[in-house]
């Protein structure tokens, strides 16, 4: 089913830039609903296919308890989604890398927290420490050693975790620690752990996602006050189908493993977040918002959401 969209230009307080200028945070209104993408028309919805290992979520929390949880949690990422310069400005100095960091291989789920995992498990972080962060550690990426080899150096890497009801591993913790140690033995560094404990409820509580297609940020949720979205590390992965993959998993997730309706009752948008190096030719803004747009096509999303044309928000943040 195709669906054909009127996107009008809806201006932010600081940005009033035209559709046939420069690409930068834009934001269209698709019916009464967010949407941010360039070109965004015509996207294709495909029929929803469930991940069984979550399908008891929905029996586990009722459905007052997840709306509170879903004002919580939208309460705490209210400054970034209203005004996201501001509060980067504020975090730059602590997230901003400005030399070579030390990397702990993570799943891009929401409540994974190495930064809070690792200290209790007996790992000292580093002072530049950050994370790579891939659905499963990379469990559906045959190339993920080889592009973490050529794109990373073994030597800028602290080891590799897996974490429990892993959705990239089907929910098998066996596979999810089988794999993490694989990963870790062909590069040659330590298995640093599974995570028990997540930082989220048993349900995502995503209200977006940061693709960081450079290795100048930070994870974001590294500040106390960012919002608690998913954090996908794009930069590390050479294959286009594998980052379109990441895009399209967490789309999925967001909605149908997560806060799913109430994202449509109140009218709130899944926002991706795509940080970004301007003078990287690699990856572009542009390049980025097609990857992104091709994801949106791809993901198995439900018939709510195709009645109410969508529901998306995407916002550059420039790293420079």
């Amino acid at each position: 089913m195709m669906l054909k969209f009127n996107a009008q230009m809806a201006n932010t307080p600081n940005h009033n830039e035209q559709l046939s200028g420069p690409i930068g945070r834009r934001q269209f209104v698709i019916g009464s609903i967010m949407a941010m993408a360039a070109g965004a028309a015509g996207l294709l919805l495909s029929h929803f296919h469930r991940m069984d290992h979550h399908d008891h979520v929905e029996h586990m929390e009722g459905t007052e308890s997840r709306r509170d949880e879903f004002n919580r949690t939208l309460k705490r990422a209210e400054r970034f989604r209203e005004n996201p310069d501001a509060w980067w400005e504020e975090h730059r100095e602590q997230l901003l890398v400005s030399s070579p960091q030390i990397y702990g291989i993570e799943c891009v789920d929401e409540g994974d927290d190495l930064d809070k995992f690792l200290p209790t498990a007996g790992h000292a972080l580093p002072k530049n420490f950050d994370v790579i962060s891939v659905p499963g550690s990379g469990v559906q990426y045959p190339g993920f050693a080889e592009d973490l080899r050529n794109l990373v150096g073994t030597e800028h890497i602290m080891g590799v975790t897996s974490h429990k009801d892993c959705g990239a591993c089907h929910g098998k913790d066996d596979l999810a620690v089988s794999h993490a140690h694989k990963l870790a033995a062909a590069l040659r560094v330590p298995y640093l752990g599974h995570v028990e404990t997540l930082q989220r409820p048993d349900y995502h509580v995503a209200l977006g996602s940061n693709l960081r297609y450079t290795k100048k940020v930070r994870n974001i949720r590294f500040v106390e006050d960012a919002p608690r979205y998913f954090d996908a590390t794009q930069w590390c992965l050479s294959d286009r189908a594998a980052r379109v993959a990441n895009i399209r998993l967490m789309l999925n997730i967001a909605y149908h493993h997560g806060f799913n309706e109430l994202f449509i009752e109140e009218k709130i948008p899944f926002e991706l977040v795509v940080w970004y190096d301007p003078k990287d030719p690699v990856h572009t803004k542009d390049s980025a918002a097609d990857e992104i747009q091709e994801a949106f096509r791809q993901a198995d999303l439900p018939d709510e959401l195709r009645s109410t044309k969508g529901l998306l928000k995407l916002t550059f943040m420039e790293v420079s």
